[in-house]
């Protein structure tokens, strides 16, 4: 199936956006309003939200076909596109840094977070801190493959409300409300891990999701590039003045909405020629990710050896963020594609069955 592209430009801008945010503070010494790695990068905490939107609107889209994508063919898929790469860089970073208990680290190959006792939506994060997302990723590909499996035709519909009725009705029973903040936390529950089917951060699924379905009203639009550049300022706006900074379809979910509005506008209005540099960060988008984790433990680990390292400065933050990036290829060559072919041929063999 045909890529939309500028969605798949996204998840490369997403990831790069993460990976800024976490080590911009290696840029410089003492924060200061005039520094400009904090005025670029404080918001890119934001490309997580951007990712859950997207990663609701692909799965939608790559099982239009009711012939390639039965529920067995789409969990065989997802199961290899997501489990290889994670067991790889959480071995790797545990071989880094060895402190963790034995069941925190399986709970973290098994996309459990390690206290749902703690703040939301991190729930104490993933041994390999970025992997604290994978949990609502893998959720949400669950309850999207039950969904098909029931109808693939209403599998947009059955999904979102077995999304989001647990989360509306735990909010009602235990706060007496509903939230869009991420941040939201149930009061006075007994089990901690209800928080975690409670999470507002569900919602960034459907809406991704319903963007996939509606997307057709946005070709032939009259004045689509007006539309599509007042989508982007206000993006930018929200970026740059950290408006309702924080996580959730309340804060960040907002911001990544009208980006995405603004991409798909202008792609289903306007031909795009393949952009190789933004192609790449997509290809790679995923074990980016991960991966940076893994550089930045190493960096920690090894200072002594390395150059730049000792002195923060704009050259220590490069060293990371391409350092960061070769691992990302070699992971991407090395183990996501070649996981990606076994997924495909593993769905083909069942469906000769």
């Amino acid at each position: 199936m045909k890529k939309i592209l500028t969605i798949h430009y996204l998840r490369g801008i997403a990831a790069m956006l993460v990976v800024a945010y976490h080590i911009k503070t290696n840029a410089y010494d003492s924060v200061s309003e005039k520094n400009i790695f904090e005025f670029l990068f404080t918001s890119g905490a934001f490309g997580v939200d951007l990712f859950f939107i997207i990663s609701g609107f692909i799965i939608a889209f790559s099982t239009e076909r009711r012939q390639d994508n039965n529920a067995i063919n789409y969990i065989v898929k997802r199961f290899f596109r997501i489990y290889p790469l994670l067991f790889v860089t959480v071995l790797i970073y545990i071989i880094i840094n060895p402190v963790y208990l034995k069941a925190e680290v399986i709970k973290s190959l098994f996309f459990i977070n390690r206290d749902y006792g703690k703040p939301a939506p991190f729930f104490g994060y993933n041994v390999l801190f970025p992997a604290w997302s994978l949990s609502y990723e893998v959720y949400f590909y669950c309850i999207f493959g039950l969904a098909m499996f029931i109808s693939h035709s209403k599998r947009i519909f059955i999904c979102s409300l077995l999304l989001l009725i647990p989360s509306v009705f735990l909010q009602l029973i235990f706060n007496s409300s509903i939230s869009l903040k991420g941040g939201m936390q149930l009061e006075g529950v007994i089990h901690n891990s209800l928080n975690f089917f409670a999470s507002p951060m569900m919602y960034e699924f459907i809406v991704g999701m319903v963007m996939f379905r509606i997307m057709h009203f946005f070709s032939n639009l009259s004045h689509y590039k007006l539309i599509s550049m007042s989508l982007f300022i206000l993006f930018l706006l929200c970026y740059l003045t950290t408006y309702h900074y924080t996580v959730g379809l309340y804060g960040f979910g907002i911001w990544a909405l009208l980006l995405i509005s603004a991409a798909l506008i202008w792609e289903k209005n306007n031909m795009l020629p393949t952009n190789q540099f933004l192609n790449f960060f997509g290809d790679i988008s995923y074990s980016l990710y991960l991966s940076h984790a893994v550089i930045m433990q190493i960096m920690i680990r090894f200072h002594d050896y390395l150059p730049l390292y000792e002195k923060n400065s704009p050259l220590k933050f490069f060293e990371l963020l391409i350092l960061s990036i070769a691992l990302a290829y070699f992971l991407h060559k090395l183990v996501e594609r070649p996981m990606l072919k076994v997924g495909s041929l593993t769905a083909k063999f069942f469906n000769t069955k």
